[in-house]
C-alpha cells in the first residue's frame, strides 16, 4: 500500500511539467523513464494539459525569399509571443512549401512540397519526433487538397480525411493510422435545391488557391461547402455519416463574387465561422465571427464580435483566450504599410508578433503539448 500510494504522488508530480522537462527526467531513473514512456502516463500528462495555459502553443511556418522556411514554436500563456525555433522535422529539404493541415493530441499533420511530390508527414513538435504517412490513393497537390485529423474513441485510432477541391478526382479518401491504409468513401456529399428541386453536390469552399480547411470537433470532420448557398459540412468520424449544417443568412452577406472570404475554425471547442468583407483600398476591411453555442443548434449561431482594418486582410482566427479574446493572423497590406508578411494581433487589438521584411509568416495553428508519439500510432 505504501509503495502504491508513493507511485501516485510521483504521478500527480510528473503529470504537471511541460514535455521539454519530462523528457528530461527521464535521465533521473529508471522507474521514472518507464513511467514516462508508458501510454498510460502519456494521457493522463495530455489530460492535464489540455487545462494547462502553459502548454497552448502556436506553431507557425516562416519562409523567406531563397524558398526555405522555419518552423516556429510560441508559447499563448503570455502577453508576448515567445520564439521556440526548430527547422523542418523531415531530413529532406522542402522546395515548393508546407501546409500546417490539421492537430490532434499535440500530433501536427503536415503537407510537404519536393521535387518527387508532395508528402504527408505526422510531427509531435514538444518530443521533435515525427513519422512519413502512406500516400493516397488519388495523387494531391498542396493547393487543391486538405486534410483533417483527428481521433476516433470508438475504434480507439487516429483517422485522417483527404478532401479534394473537386473536379475529375472528387472522391474523398480517409487513412485509420493503425490499418495504415487508404480507402475511398464516395463522392461529396448533396442536397437539394429548393429552387429547382435538383440533386446538387456540396464542394468544398475554394478562394485563392486555397481550400476550405478540415476542422475537428465534437468527433466529425468539418469544413465549409458550397452549393446553391454556403453550409459547413459534417462527416462523423466513426459512423462515416454526412450532415448539412446551415449558416444563418446574415452570416453570409457579403458578395463572394466581390472577394470577400469565408472560413470556419474551432475556437476553444466550438465550432466558429468567419467572414471578411470586400477589399478595397479606400475602405477598412470588416470581419466577423461567429460561434455555435449550442453543438447542431442552427439557431444558436451568434456574432462574437465585428472588427474593422484599415491595414490588413485575409483575417483568421486562430485560439480563444479565456476571457473571450481571440488570437488573430492578419495578412498585411504592402501598398499601406512599409512591409509585407504577417501580423499577429488579438481582437482587442494588441499586436503580439511580427514578421520581418524578409521574411512572412504563413498558416499556423495551436495545439496543446503532448508525450504521444506518432511512430507509435502507426
Amino acid at each position: 500500500m505504501e509503495i502504491q500510494y508513493q507511485e501516485g504522488i510521483i504521478m500527480d508530480i510528473l503529470i504537471r511539467p511541460p514535455v521539454r522537462s519530462l523528457l528530461r527526467f527521464k535521465c533521473v531513473s529508471k522507474s521514472w523513464k518507464k513511467l514516462i514512456s508508458e501510454s498510460y502516463f502519456k494521457m493522463k500528462h495530455l489530460s492535464h494539459a489540455k487545462n494547462d495555459l502553459n502548454s497552448q502553443k502556436l506553431l507557425v511556418c516562416e519562409s523567406f525569399a531563397s524558398g526555405l522556411f522555419n518552423f516556429f514554436c510560441f508559447s499563448l500563456s503570455t502577453d508576448q509571443l515567445i520564439r521556440d525555433a526548430q527547422n523542418c522535422p523531415s531530413k529532406c529539404t522542402p522546395f515548393g512549401g508546407a501546409n500546417i493541415y490539421s492537430c490532434c493530441d499535440g500530433l501536427v499533420l503536415l503537407g510537404l512540397n519536393y521535387s518527387f511530390g508532395d508528402q504527408l508527414l505526422l510531427w509531435n513538435h514538444s518530443t521533435r519526433e515525427s513519422t512519413k504517412l502512406a500516400l493516397p490513393y488519388t495523387p494531391f497537390k498542396l493547393e487543391y487538397t486538405t486534410f483533417g485529423f483527428g481521433y476516433d474513441a470508438n475504434s480507439d485510432d487516429y483517422k485522417i480525411l483527404k478532401v479534394n477541391r473537386g473536379g475529375v478526382e472528387q472522391a474523398l479518401e480517409i487513412l485509420t493510422l493503425k490499418s495504415r491504409s487508404w480507402r475511398s468513401i464516395c463522392n461529396f456529399p448533396t442536397i437539394v435545391c429548393p429552387k429547382t428541386g435538383s440533386q446538387m453536390e456540396i464542394h468544398p469552399y475554394y478562394q485563392d488557391f486555397t481550400i476550405s480547411p478540415v476542422v475537428f470537433v465534437r468527433g466529425a470532420f468539418h469544413w465549409l461547402g458550397h452549393s446553391y448557398n454556403y453550409s459547413v459540412v459534417s462527416f462523423s468520424i466513426s459512423n462515416e455519416v454526412y450532415r448539412d449544417i446551415p449558416l444563418l443568412e446574415q452570416m453570409c452577406r457579403f458578395d463572394h463574387k466581390q472577394s470577400s472570404n469565408y472560413g470556419i475554425s474551432v475556437l476553444g471547442g466550438m465550432l466558429c465561422f468567419y467572414s471578411t468583407d470586400n477589399y478595397r483600398r479606400d475602405q477598412p476591411v470588416t470581419f466577423q465571427l461567429w460561434g455555435m453555442k449550442e453543438y447542431g443548434d442552427v439557431e444558436s449561431w451568434t456574432e462574437l464580435f465585428t472588427l474593422r482594418a484599415s491595414d490588413s486582410y485575409n483575417i483568421t482566427p486562430k485560439y480563444r483566450y479565456a476571457d473571450g479574446d481571440v488570437l488573430l493572423r492578419c495578412s498585411l497590406d504592402f501598398r499601406r504599410q512599409s512591409c509585407y508578411g504577417h501580423v499577429f494581433r488579438t481582437s482587442k487589438g494588441q499586436l503580439v508578433g511580427l514578421s520581418g521584411s524578409q521574411s512572412a509568416f504563413q498558416e499556423g495553428i495551436a495545439y496543446t503539448e503532448s508525450l504521444i508519439s506518432p511512430k507509435s500510432l502507426i
